[in-house]
């Protein structure tokens, strides 16, 4: 796998260095542009107090660990784990504005894994724990050689349940709320609910009908957003009890496998 770290000239402590960085078409191409980051999101992150602290822990944190080569040596250690070695792919470290994570955008044809480094917080642990979520998608598009993330919802609730297990598996001992990225409410309303939520989802699951309810960050619905992080997540743990497997040896999966009791009701 190729990292690739964009933030090596950035002065962090210096509001014009920082700015000069997200003004380059790279980055435009990379994060603003595809997250819709505006202007004011920009300005509002340079004297946000908050970010200033994030920024002084990033610090810390790459002076300390060597960023890109820290990842290398993560996704070889996944790779190994695993017993699948990633071949071709990129992924570029960014400092974003604090507006998302990790994810997958395509840049002149070809897919790539953007890492927004403020979203770390200075945390190696947090590194990990995404990266381990990033690196199964990547073999999961490889063993099924489809569109993981569109394709269909009982596709993407598996795919997004077996990243956060092995999160889980990588990172251990942290709140379920941690591997979903999403906050503890959104967790507890998901348990909740669990049995209307799956009733909901039951005869969609073929379809994208309810793709942008279960996974979007700004749907708008009644109800808490992203919850299929956590329903995916919470199917593929229970799945992976009951069958005394763990989440490595179910990378490649077909999703219906997972979720066939639940469909089947």
């Amino acid at each position: 796998m190729k990292v690739i770290d964009t933030t090596l000239g950035i002065d962090l402590r210096d509001p014009r260095s920082i700015e000069s960085y997200w003004n380059d078409e790279l980055i435009e191409a990379l994060y603003f542009g595809p997250k819709k980051v505006s202007a004011g999101m920009r300005d509002a992150a340079l004297t946000s107090p908050t970010f200033a602290q994030s920024l002084a822990r990033l610090r810390a944190l790459a002076a300390s660990c060597p960023l890109a080569s820290h990842c290398s040596s993560l996704m070889d250690g996944f790779a190994r784990d695993t017993g699948h070695a990633l071949a071709h792919e990129t992924l570029y470290l960014v400092l974003g504005c604090a507006t998302t994570t990790i994810y997958t955008v395509t840049v002149d044809g070809t897919d790539v894994s953007v890492l927004c480094v403020e979203s770390l917080d200075g945390s190696e642990q947090t590194l990990a724990l995404y990266l381990a979520h990033e690196f199964t998608h990547y073999v999961r598009k490889d063993l099924l050689n489809k569109d993981i993330f569109e394709s269909c919802v009982g596709e993407r609730l598996v795919t997004e349940g077996i990243a956060e297990s092995y999160s889980a598996d990588v990172v251990g001992g942290q709140a379920t709320a941690t591997y979903c990225i999403v906050d503890e409410a959104t967790v507890s309303w998901v348990e909740a609910h669990y049995a209307e939520l799956e009733a909901l989802v039951r005869t969609s699951l073929e379809t994208t009908e309810l793709m942008e309810t279960l996974f979007y960050m700004y749907a708008r619905i009644d109800f808490p957003v992203r919850t299929g992080y956590v329903f995916g997540y919470l199917a593929v743990r229970r799945y992976l009890q009951e069958q005394g497997l763990r989440t490595k040896d179910i990378l490649g999966i077909d999703w219906r496998r997972v979720l066939r009791a639940q469909h089947e009701e």
